[in-house]
């Protein structure tokens, strides 16, 4: 897996979101730890294999107390 500095990212950004669409998985390294940017379709069939609808799935990130 490919892995750039957030740096990186934002310099590139619109290339990078293309290529996730199109399936490629990446990490982003920070000076405050690792992030992963996975395709969503990937994400949500890891989910549905464990038993968690999309649905439910979407409600984790949504229904808290930490956001907007």
């Amino acid at each position: 897996m490919e892995k750039f500095n957030v740096e990186y990212f934002q310099q590139n950004f619109d290339e990078i979101m293309e290529r996730v669409d199109n399936g490629e998985s990446f990490i982003v390294q920070s000076e405050y730890g690792d992030a992963m940017l996975v395709p969503y379709k990937e994400v949500v069939d890891v989910f549905e294999e464990v038993g968690v609808s999309e649905e439910e799935f979407n409600r984790i990130y949504r229904d808290h107390e930490e956001g907007p």
